[in-house]
C-alpha cells in the first residue's frame, strides 16, 4: 500500500471536525478513537465511529494516488492541523501505516495502525427499509425544538430519545422526560407511515451535518436508520422499545388562554428567580384580566420578588412552575408572542407559539410545581 493525497488543509480540518463528534471519549474499543482514512475508486473516504454510530465523508482532493486503508487517532491528527493556515498538504501513507504529512514549511509524522479491527455499525434489518426523501431543515428543525426535552437517562433509553413518527400524512418529532414534553407536528406531509426512535448522540450529528434544505434521503428499518446527505452518510442503531402514548397526557380542556411577549416573560422569569428558593426555583403566576403576575420567595432567606406583565386573555389561573423549565419552553418558541393555555394549579400547562408557520404546530407541555400558599 502506498497512498499519495494532496488537499486543502482547512476542508480536511473542517470535514474532520464535523465527523469526530461521534467519537466516545468512553469506548472500550480502542480502535473507535481513531478515523479510518480510505481510498478506492479515486476517491478518500474517512470513517469515524462509536458502537451505535458510524458517520462517513468524502473528501475532496487536488491529487489521489494509490488504494488501501488506515487508521489515524484523531486527537493527535486533529491538533496537527487545527494549528496549520490554508494551504495545500500532502498526505503519504507506505505499506507500515508510517503517515507523513507535509505542508509549506514542514511536516508531521504518525504513525496508523491497520484497519482489521475497526468495526462499524452495519445494518442489522432482514426486510426492505422504508426510503423517504425528506427536506433537510425539516429534519433539523424537528430535532432541535424537541431534543432538549429528552430526558438525560441512560438508564431509561427509550426516554433518552427522540420519536419520530409519520400517521395519515402527519410528520411528528417528540421528546419528554417526567417535567415536560414538545411535539412539534408537520401537517400534509406524502410520506408513507414509520415510527423510529433515534438515539441523542446520532440526532445530534445529524442536526450538525445536515445543512440548509439540502435533500436526506433516510432508509427507516426496525433496528437501523442511515441516511445520505451531501457528502456524508451516517447510519445509526435505532432505540428498541415501544414510546408511551404521548398524546394521552395532552390536556385537552385548558380553556384559560392568555397571549404575552415571550422575551418580556423570559427576562422576568430570571429577574424573579433570583429571589426565589434556590432548591425548588418555584415562581407562581397569577392571572387576571389582561395581567399576568409573578411572584418568587425564598422563606429561607426572607428574599422575595414580584413583578407584573401586560398580556392578553381574560384568565384567572393560579399555577406553579420550575422557572428554568418554564424559561427552556420558552425559548422554544419561534414567535415573538406565546399562548400560555392553563387549566388549574393541578394540571400541566401548554405552550405554544402566536402566528407560527403554516402546517406547523409546535406543542409544548410543562407539569405544574405545588404552590404552598
Amino acid at each position: 500500500m502506498q497512498i499519495e493525497v494532496i488537499l486543502s488543509s482547512k476542508t480536511l480540518y473542517r470535514k474532520l471536525s464535523a465527523i469526530v463528534k461521534v467519537i466516545s471519549s468512553r469506548s472500550t474499543m480502542p480502535t473507535h478513537s481513531y478515523f479510518l482514512f480510505k481510498v478506492e475508486n479515486n476517491e478518500l473516504i474517512v470513517v469515524a465511529t462509536d458502537i451505535q454510530t458510524t458517520v462517513k465523508t468524502v473528501i475532496d482532493t487536488d491529487k489521489l494516488t494509490g488504494e488501501g486503508e488506515v487508521l489515524i487517532e484523531h486527537s493527535i491528527l486533529l491538533s496537527g492541523l487545527k494549528e496549520l493556515p490554508e494551504q495545500p498538504i500532502k498526505i503519504t501513507i507506505d505499506e507500515l501505516q508510517k503517515i507523513k504529512i507535509s505542508y509549506e514549511r514542514g511536516s508531521f509524522n504518525i504513525t496508523g495502525l491497520t484497519s482489521e479491527d475497526f468495526s462499524m455499525m452495519q445494518n442489522h434489518d432482514k426486510e426492505d427499509p422504508i426510503n423517504i426523501e425528506m427536506k433537510g431543515d425539516m429534519l433539523v428543525n424537528g430535532i432541535k425544538t424537541t431534543l432538549p426535552y429528552a430526558a438525560n437517562d441512560e438508564l431509561r433509553p427509550v426516554m433518552y430519545s427522540v420519536f419520530m413518527e409519520c400517521k395519515s400524512g402527519q410528520l411528528n418529532f417528540t421528546a419528554t422526560n417526567a417535567h415536560y414534553m414538545a411535539v412539534l407536528e408537520n401537517k400534509n406531509v406524502n410520506y408513507q407511515d414509520f415510527a423510529v426512535i433515534i438515539d441523542p448522540k446520532a440526532a445530534r450529528l445529524l442536526s450538525d451535518l445536515i445543512s440548509g434544505d439540502e435533500p436526506v434521503n433516510l432508509y427507516l428499518g426496525s433496528k437501523t436508520l442511515a441516511a445520505t446527505f451531501g457528502e456524508y452518510e451516517v447510519i445509526t442503531r435505532l432505540i428498541d422499545g415501544v414510546y408511551p402514548n404521548y398524546r394521552a397526557v395532552i390536556p385537552q380542556d385548558n380553556s384559560e388562554e392568555l397571549t404575552i411577549n415571550k422575551n418580556g416573560l423570559i427576562a422576568s422569569l430570571k429577574r424573579v428567580g433570583i429571589f426565589s428558593n434556590q432548591a425548588s426555583s418555584l415562581v407562581i403566576l397569577n392571572t387576571e384580566k389582561n395581567k399576568l403576575i409573578i411572584t418568587g420567595a425564598d422563606q429561607d432567606y426572607g428574599s422575595s420578588a414580584k413583578e407584573t406583565l401586560p398580556c392578553c386573555g381574560d384568565t384567572n389561573v393560579q399555577i406553579g412552575f420550575k422557572s428554568e423549565f418554564l424559561q427552556q419552553c420558552l425559548k422554544s418558541i419561534g414567535t415573538e408572542e406565546a399562548r400560555l393555555s392553563l387549566k388549574d394549579s393541578s394540571c400541566a400547562g401548554l405552550i405554544t407559539p402566536v402566528d407560527a408557520e403554516e402546517g406547523v404546530e409546535l406543542t409544548i407541555l410543562l407539569m405544574p410545581m405545588l404552590v404552598n400558599v
